[in-house]
């Protein structure tokens, strides 16, 4: 598997390690910084030869004469099925590449073909646009200008047909790097631009620039600490490693590209899943700013009844197979899930499900980290997401189908409508519910001292013990 997916997991992680070991060997070798930095350079040129000299090889196979060599070799009926699969995997990489938020189309557009084809021939923008011009008018019969999967096998297969095992291989790899590569670029342009927008939702007062002080108020909110000099301090290193032109606040560029750096390794639902909550915090911030003090207050009181209320009431004589379903739009949940969670010593893991691949994601995440490792998984649905109720049709469905789940396991989900009907009935069946819209804090009455009374009590009655120092371990 390794072999056809040069740029999986596993091969990331071995070309890292082997990065790693070549630095440790310059390091061992006594090369100053200085000369350690001119070795990565001979590296990297070494490297864009080598890419090169790849180009110039796929070239060749592609050229007819190199093939007529060929016409007599014979393949066997495996070898052609394992061609056939080969493929058909490398069609499904290359139609999916174009957005990483989305599900393929089922074909490939004249603009993806071009820009893979350009990066693994190494071609100029003239070259590129001539030949793909010369392969759809040979390959694409219906005039659409875009090849579906029989179109595109007849396209490959045209020039490795009757090549040999190895040079396939060499094929069907430089075209997967190609396709990495255009991926990665299509990737890092729509986060370039969501990162943009997030920008400009932050700078409130429209200065075109982020100070210290609207820097400080969203990640302290973010990481749910106190305002204390740590924080602070930790915010003063962020804006000085991104200040390119140290003038103390951070304009568009600088926030785009430290935020692009910071998070390169993320997956794109966890980067989905951080711009959402830095939205959140960011509108937080602003609706107190705007606010007064009462409104702030009942808002706050709205999230502690939910946080020691309303959970626990939800999760009273509650077993796995019982979803916990919130609906409305006072206030986010988000937060005082997580705060029980860890309450509770449970892991939580969220999924925001706003596009086609994040809905994938959820549904495995179910299955690996709610069914197997017991954790509590929470879906927040996107606000007007048009594909909500095919999407919690298919929860509905994990849930009554699941045999066996880990007593542990708990689902959350939040979807932002005004009434539970919204929810589809195969998820909704002997389900709990809550209403943010309805929450309604000042009916307790407590003081602080009786709201952390009830609270304990009530841990005892949702089936969990502690230890003598209080500390909440498991369920019974």
């Amino acid at each position: 598997e390794q072999q056809y997916a040069p740029c999986s997991p596993e091969a990331a992680r071995l070309r890292r390690k082997q990065r790693e070991l070549e630095e440790q060997e310059m390091k061992d070798a006594g090369l100053s910084p200085r000369g350690r930095a001119m070795a990565r350079e001979r590296q990297k040129k070494a490297a864009a030869a080598a890419r090169q000299n790849r180009a110039a090889e796929a070239r060749r196979i592609m050229q007819k004469d190199s093939r007529k060599q060929k016409v007599g070799m014979s393949v066997g009926i495996l070898e052609k099925e394992r061609r056939y699969t080969c493929i058909k995997e490398l069609f499904e990489c290359w139609d999916k590449a174009s957005d990483a938020s989305r599900d393929g189309s089922g074909r490939i557009e004249e603009e993806e073909l071009r820009a893979v084809l350009k990066k693994c021939y190494d071609w100029t923008d003239d070259e590129a646009h001539e030949n793909v011009d010369a392969i759809l008018d040979k390959i694409d019969k219906d005039r659409d200008g875009t090849l579906d999967f029989d179109e595109f096998f007849r396209f490959v297969d045209d020039f490795t047909g009757n090549v040999t095992v190895q040079t396939f291989d060499k094929v069907i790899n430089f075209m997967m790097e190609a396709v990495a590569a255009y991926s990665k670029e299509q990737e890092r342009k729509r986060r370039t631009g969501l990162l943009q927008t997030l920008f400009r939702e932050w700078d409130a007062d429209g200065s075109g620039v982020l100070d210290m002080r609207e820097l400080y108020q969203v990640i302290t909110r973010f990481n749910d600490e106190e305002r204390d000099g740590g924080e602070q301090e930790t915010v003063k290193l962020m804006v000085t490693a991104a200040d390119a032109d140290g003038d103390g606040t951070l304009d568009m560029n600088e926030f785009v590209d430290y935020f692009n750096t910071l998070t390169r390794k993320m997956t794109h639902n966890t980067f989905d899943l951080m711009l959402y909550r830095f939205s959140r915090c960011i509108e937080e911030v602003q609706t107190l700013q705007m606010e007064n003090t009462a409104g702030t207050r009942y808002k706050q009181l709205l999230l502690n009844s939910l946080e020691r209320y309303e959970i626990l009431e939800l999760l009273e004589d509650c077993d796995p197979t019982i979803p916990l379903l919130l609906f409305g739009t006072a206030c986010d949940p988000s937060r005082a899930i997580e705060k029980s969670a860890k309450e509770f010593n449970v892991p939580c893991k969220a999924f925001l499900v706003s596009h086609e691949r994040a809905e994938r994601l959820a549904l495995a995440g179910l299955q690996k980290y709610g069914f197997k490792l017991g954790y509590w998984v929470y879906f927040l649905m996107a606000r007007d997401y048009p594909n909500a109720h095919p999407f919690l049709r298919q929860v509905g469905i994990a849930m009554q189908t699941s045999h066996k789940s880990h007593p542990r396991f708990r689902l959350w989900v939040w979807n932002p409508v005004q009434d539970r009907k919204d929810f589809p009935e195969v998820l909704s069946t002997n389900a709990r519910f809550e209403s943010l819209d309805e929450i309604d804090p000042e009916d307790r009455g407590l003081s602080t001292r009786q709201l952390k009374d009830k609270f304990k009590k009530q841990l005892g009655q949702v089936g969990l013990r502690r230890k003598n120092s209080g500390e909440i371990i498991a369920y019974r």
